[in-house]
């Protein structure tokens, strides 16, 4: 297996928040990592243009904390970002200087995928903190989350609310491209005979077999725990919940799980995972 550029070593890492207690944990578990992998961290603050667009309409109203309603101002959203970014940037100034880590900040205005899309090819990997209210019915997730999981070409992790970025690794492998990465990603996260789980999902004995052998050979120093389950979302689930609490890597390819299903896997799963190209 030929290492692909890029992941060898992350230098930097992005975070994407807002004022939501989600972003807080994301930004958390990103600090975190940072400083157990001696990266650099820059923090995103979007100001949403959907929110100003939405401020300005005319039928637009928000409730304050008494039952008083009042018409929505652009300029009174205007505000509101700035101060929510204050907030964020305060927040991550003090946890960086905590934990020793090196960082920056930038505020932003536009779609948010677009945005946080631009800053992410300076970056080695990507994270979001995830609200549960994003997935729907049907487990979708929300569109801009969505598009950057399409669109973007590095690594991303996905920190549902509550979530922590915990051990062990928990890497999904199938034998395609994209599979091959998150083990390639699995090994640079975990120190040399850390424990790892790998799952190899197969629907055909003989071919697990074979990942496994392939899989074995690139992990030859760690300390593996294997295990096998047919690629269905049902059967990965199944396999998850026996394991322990730890971060998933998932491939992102296709091959591997259409997007619905890895929507619905990403949904369900509850743990941190780490969507890897």
């Amino acid at each position: 297996m030929n290492p692909t550029p890029g992941l060898q070593r992350i230098r930097r890492i992005l975070v994407a928040v807002d004022a939501c207690t989600h972003s807080v944990s994301a930004l958390e578990a990103a600090v975190q990592l940072a400083a157990q992998l001696h990266a650099e961290l820059v923090g995103l603050f979007v100001e949403d243009t959907n929110l100003l667009r939405l401020a300005a309409l005319p039928f637009a109203r928000e409730w304050g904390t008494t039952t008083l309603v009042r018409r929505m101002e652009s300029t009174t959203m205007d505000r509101a970002l700035r101060h929510q970014a204050q907030q964020m940037q305060q927040l991550l100034a003090r946890s960086a200087a905590q934990h020793q880590v090196r960082w920056s900040f930038r505020v932003a205005r536009g779609e948010i995928a677009a945005q946080v899309r631009q800053v992410a090819e300076e970056v080695d990997l990507v994270t979001l903190g995830i609200n549960p209210w994003e997935y729907t019915n049907q487990l979708y997730l929300e569109t801009a989350t969505r598009k950057l999981l399409r669109d973007s070409l590095r690594p991303m992790l996905l920190l549902p609310q509550g979530v922590a970025l915990q051990s062990p690794l928990i890497c999904l492998y199938t034998g395609t491209p994209a599979a091959q990465h998150a083990l390639e990603l699995a090994k640079h996260l975990s120190a040399p005979h850390q424990p790892m789980t790998v799952v190899i999902a197969s629907n055909d004995p003989q071919n697990a077999l074979r990942l496994r052998e392939q899989a074995a050979q690139f992990l030859a120093e760690q300390a593996v725990q294997w295990q096998h389950c047919q690629l269905t979302v049902a059967a990965i689930l199944a396999r998850l919940r026996l394991l322990p609490a730890g971060t998933v890597l998932l491939p992102a390819d296709a091959t591997s799980l259409p997007e619905r299903e890895r929507d619905m896997l990403l949904a369900k799963s509850q743990r941190a995972v780490i969507v890897v190209q």
